[in-house]
């Protein structure tokens, strides 16, 4: 289904052609704003080729779709994928480089995930529903650290020469 309407321009003598603002599209975008926001929301579940087959539409669309959503969300922050992957991936790296200690990973990684997970993957698209998600998530991730951080211990006690390996 496509929604046709061409805006009304009109000409001023002073400042030129002014064309009509569309209340449901941003700019020059052949998407709706609804459209836009439905699109993003299915590309945290599925891959963006994924959305793209399953909506019939291409998956430039999607990617502007996740790139307003993203943009949106940080509040006009003019700051690129390439640079959140970047970070993204040299925190992880550090924290399962094992640069720091099991027990700074049980309360560094649980908040590092819920900030990932609900910025940088959209989590905030979903509300309230999102936000209990994500945190419940990051619950999880700091009880699996909690937990590996018990075992290493009880096994550096079992080892033989006592309590250092």
């Amino acid at each position: 289904m496509f929604f046709l309407y061409a805006p009304r321009r009109v000409e001023f003598p002073r400042c030129g052609v002014k064309v009509e603002r569309l209340p449901w599209a941003e700019g020059k975008s052949h998407l709706t704003t609804a459209y836009q926001w439905f699109l993003a929301g299915w590309a945290k579940r599925l891959s963006w080729q994924q959305v793209a087959v399953a909506f019939r539409t291409s998956w430039a669309n999607v990617f502007r779709s996740v790139q307003m959503a993203v943009r949106w969300g940080l509040g006009g922050v003019a700051v690129g994928f390439v640079a959140v992957a970047v970070l993204a991936t040299v925190v992880r790296w550090f924290l399962v480089a094992r640069l720091i200690g099991l027990p700074v990973l049980t309360v560094a990684r649980p908040f590092l995930t819920f900030i990932y997970n609900y910025f940088f993957r959209l989590g905030f698209l979903d509300g309230r529903e999102g936000l209990l998600l994500h945190l419940y998530h990051s619950a999880y991730v700091s009880w699996k650290y909690a937990k590996a951080w018990e075992l290493q211990k009880s096994q550096s006690r079992d080892a033989p020469g006592g309590e250092h390996r």
